[in-house]
């Protein structure tokens, strides 16, 4: 049989024959890329998880519940790789020889630990008066807490290639890998919320949260942020009972809001420098060690605001078989975060983050809806919706 087969060139590179090659010892080696297939590197990945939730209710009177609920999550991941040495016949020549030379052969370690716990406690509160006057009052409390540990290490040039260990490993320590990380981060919050309508008839909505977060600086990490609304439900008058039969519903209503935006990084108002290795050597003929400019920050970093208000109109005809809803929108970020003004470069760092940036959008929402049940079997729906 031809042990050789032709050499194809192909977009630049070199397909070789996937056959055995046998050499003088007459052991047959494997050309370069089934060898490197062979002895690739095997990764064992374990991902540990454990949930853990909690729920309470109780019914303190009629009227009255209180409800709280508790969620702790791990999640632990466990990496081991190692790299080997590849024997086998290379791109040139016509003897095996290393493709991976055993100086380059390591073992590798990473551990990543997420640890998170959420809980909410809250009184719920609803009652009716005079049988006209319908009232459902909330308020609660929230915390959430999250801590990340991670470490990787690498070292090169095993002992033994079949127990890829890390302290069976010889290559020179300082050349080895190593580095970890570790996070923290909390948050916690007060809110409430009281509904109110007459009737069914005159509605309203007020709502407040006062929330926090470690990811700000000490006297910037409290903030409040309202929002309420008012609905009319014209429908239900006593005045449109004629012309119920052709709009079955029909309700005006108005909102206005504000959420706020903690995402914006960790310890975002801390200066931090980097330590780095440099490339110049001293007189011990070693590489020196050096540190970055430190960054510049702004002391006063805050919540990032997002405001939203809308007018709109929801409309059923012929006993809500078509539906209508239009609404006018505006939605305005405040206090974005975004690069400062530009400082001159003889400073050495970039400009500091500040609250500085701002977004709006504004347009108008429509959607149609139609709705049919011709038999018991059968029905249909057709829909419609634009937005600008």
């Amino acid at each position: 049989m031809d042990q050789y087969l032709p050499v194809f060139v192909a977009m630049g590179f070199l397909l070789y024959s996937v056959r055995h090659l046998p050499d003088t010892d007459g052991n047959q080696y494997d050309y370069r890329l089934v060898a490197l297939q062979k002895g690739s590197n095997r990764i064992n990945n374990t991902h540990d998880q454990l949930r853990l939730n909690g729920y309470v209710q109780a019914h303190i009177t009629k009227d009255l519940t209180f409800n709280a609920d508790y969620t702790y999550e791990i999640h632990n991941f466990n990496e081991k790789a190692s790299n080997k040495s590849i024997y086998g016949m290379n791109w040139v020549g016509t003897r095996p020889t290393y493709i991976v030379t055993t100086s380059n052969s390591d073992a590798t370690r990473w551990n990543s630990k997420d640890d998170r716990w959420t809980a909410n406690a809250y009184v719920d509160y609803t009652h009716t008066f005079d049988k006209v006057h319908n009232l459902h009052a909330m308020a609660g409390i929230n915390g959430e807490s999250f801590s990340s540990d991670y470490f990787y290490v690498r070292r090169k040039q095993l002992y033994n290639e079949d127990y890829p260990e890390l302290n069976l490993a010889y290559g020179d320590l300082t050349k080895a890998t190593i580095t970890s990380a570790t996070g923290d981060r909390a948050s916690a919050g007060f809110f409430g919320r009281l509904n109110y309508d007459y009737k069914g008839i005159y509605l309203l909505e007020l709502n407040g949260r006062y929330d926090g977060s470690s990811r700000f600086r000490a006297g910037d990490r409290w903030a409040f942020f309202p929002s309420f609304s008012l609905g009319y439900r014209f429908s239900e008058e006593p005045y449109w009972k004629d012309l119920k039969n052709i709009v079955s519903n029909g309700k005006l209503r108005f909102s206005y809001g504000q959420i706020g935006n903690e995402a914006i990084g960790d310890n975002m108002f801390l200066s931090t420098v980097g330590a780095y290795q440099m490339t110049w050597l001293n007189g011990s003929n070693t590489k020196l060690n050096g540190f970055g400019m430190p960054d510049w920050v702004n002391s006063t970093l805050t919540w990032e605001r997002i405001q939203t208000s809308n007018l709109g109109i929801d409309l059923g005809f012929l006993n809500n078989e078509l539906n209508m809803t239009f609404e006018l929108y505006q939605r305005l970020t405040k206090d974005m975060l975004c690069p400062g003004r530009a400082i001159p470069s003889s400073v050495g760092a970039g400009a500091p983050y500040t609250n500085n940036g701002q977004l709006r959008s504004r347009g108008w929402e429509l959607s149609l809806a139609w709705h049919h049940q011709f038999t018991k079997d059968l029905a249909a729906y057709a829909n419609f919706y634009r937005r600008l």
